[in-house]
């Protein structure tokens, strides 16, 4: 009996189901190809009563992380750090000598006249001296790895060097002595814990635990301690899954150029038909100016009274000075990469050159502005948020993306004569203050756009030419909206294209021929 009301049961089910199918809501067309074990009330009722329809999957993918704490130092940690300096010393001192002469004593002989010596007999040469044992063995094999790792990475630059020498500005140097009185700490994962919310180092060590999220942190992989005078960084590198939102996996078109500056610290335009951006850089201007006019303040008071060295209370300053500036960058990443998941943009494209720091001559007070301003630990930060949500950052050269012309088509290279021209003359009888104006670049065609907002769009096009096109830019598209650091949630907490448009009230700019309007519309207040 039992029997018999199970299998009218199934059968009803089946009825049931092929009903579904001809009214095209069913989701299989039969259970013959079904498992016995499946063929159950349980199976129908949770896999197809109540299913909800099937959307595309979210990725996984395992990133490494930093997370860094600034601590205060102790006697411990200076009596460490001067022990790790002695070690590396000890070990560099051989591996210098070793280039030139015979210098292991111990184990089976491995050396030859001119390499590098290998890690397992330098290691076994300093297993039993005083500055090895002066620290946990794991630490101590850590320093000479890294030390191994230095003298690797010198071998290629020099063979690199040899072949390309126009790629550098000196030869190559190999690894120096340490000097400072201080190096580097390197514990590994089997050496500190995490319990509760506290980062527990070894107990020979006597370094008192640091508060840590426990939250933030995935899988411990290793933790180093940085010296910086009256204080240290704690560095705890560690592995964590995130999760790669769909929006963007489907979203492969849709990118963001940002153009890096002094005076607008970010300039961004799209190929998505949304109206370009800009971030002013007078924050940062300000944290420069004023901490350039303190450190040269400290200086001449120093100099008068014949104190060298960095003194702590320089080290203040800098602490200060880097802490403000890691603060600004971390809200402005923070805030273009909500931009591009609230836009759903897939892909962002940054001006960078390895050597634009070097030997600019944009006079002395845009040179001091220009090179304190860290650019590359702004892109580094936009690089590991954008990894975090499955956005690609793509860098490309600036070169020529300012002086050729977006909208006349210009192709970005080298020409003996532009086609447009930076810097606008404005007399005050039209609105300007009788200067030339360099934030304006003027087509061959008459039309007046922002500078930074011509060289984005350069940008976008150098790196993928067919991205967009000037054809189809004009309006909204040519005039940015500008936002302060403190005004970066305008970024994101908008609802439609025109919440980003500020209220024209006062104008500080011309009309263009065309539809290319104004520039630099204040808010109405």
């Amino acid at each position: 009996m039992k029997m018999r009301s199970s299998n009218n049961l199934i059968r009803g089910f089946k009825e049931k189901f092929t009903e579904k199918m001809n009214a095209g809501n069913a989701q299989i067309k039969s259970t013959a190809n079904l498992p016995k074990r499946m063929k159950t009330l349980d199976y129908y009722l949770v896999n197809h009563e109540n299913k909800p329809a099937q959307t595309s999957k979210t990725q996984v993918k395992t990133v490494k992380l930093t997370e860094r704490i600034q601590v205060k130092t102790s006697k411990v940690l200076h009596h460490l750090f001067r022990c790790s300096e002695n070690l590396y010393n000890r070990a560099n001192a051989l591996l210098i000598k070793g280039t030139h002469q015979f210098v292991l004593t111990k184990g089976r002989s491995t050396q030859k006249a001119g390499k590098l010596i290998p890690y397992r007999p330098l290691e076994r040469e300093l297993k039993d001296e005083p500055e090895y044992r002066a620290l946990p063995a794991q630490t101590s094999q850590q320093i000479l790895l890294l030390l191994q790792r230095n003298w690797k990475a010198f071998f290629e630059a020099y063979a690199d060097w040899k072949k390309h020498p126009e790629k550098y500005e000196k030869r190559p140097q190999s690894p120096k002595l340490k000097s400072n009185g201080e190096a580097l700490l390197i514990f590994t994962n089997q050496q500190v814990k995490v319990k509760g919310n506290l980062l527990w180092f070894p107990r020979r060590t006597q370094i008192d635990p640091i508060r840590v999220n426990v939250a933030r942190i995935g899988k411990l992989k290793q933790v180093r301690i940085l010296p910086k005078g009256y204080y240290a960084i704690v560095e705890i590198i560690y592995e964590r899954e995130v999760k790669i939102p769909s929006v963007i996996n489907d979203q492969k078109n849709r990118m963001l150029a940002l153009d890096l500056g002094v005076r607008n610290t970010i300039c961004a335009v799209n190929n998505c038909g949304l109206r370009p951006f800009i971030v002013k850089g007078g924050a940062i201007k300000w944290i420069n100016q004023y901490y350039n006019k303190l450190r040269a303040k400290y200086q001449t008071i120093y100099a008068n009274h014949r104190i060298k060295g960095n003194t702590k209370r320089l080290q203040q300053l800098d602490r200060k000075r880097n802490n403000k500036i890691e603060d600004l960058f971390h809200k402005l990443s923070k805030a273009i990469i909500q931009y591009c998941i609230y836009n759903s943009i897939s892909m962002v494209v940054i001006e960078y050159n390895e050597q634009w720091k070097q030997r600019i001559n944009l006079g002395k007070r845009n040179n001091q502005n220009f090179v304190g301003i860290p650019f590359y630990r702004l892109i580094g930060k936009i690089k590991y948020k954008a990894e975090l949500k499955g956005i690609k950052v793509v860098l490309v050269g600036e070169s020529h993306t300012s002086k050729c012309s977006f909208l006349d088509n210009e192709s970005i290279e080298h020409h003996d004569t532009y086609k447009g021209k930076r810097g606008i003359y404005r007399p005050k009888a039209r609105g300007g203050n009788g200067k030339i104006e360099f934030g304006l670049f003027k087509t061959a065609q008459g039309k007046i756009i922002n500078s930074d907002v011509n060289g984005a769009y350069n940008i976008l096009r150098k790196a993928f030419p067919k991205a967009i096109s000037a054809d189809g830019i004009e309006g909204l598209g040519l005039v940015p909206y500008s936002v302060s650091f403190a005004e970066l949630e305008r970024l994101v907490n908008q609802k439609s294209a025109q919440d980003v448009i500020p209220k024209a009230s006062k104008v500080d700019g011309i009309e263009a021929a065309g539809s290319c309007l104004l520039f630099r519309i204040r808010n109405n207040k």
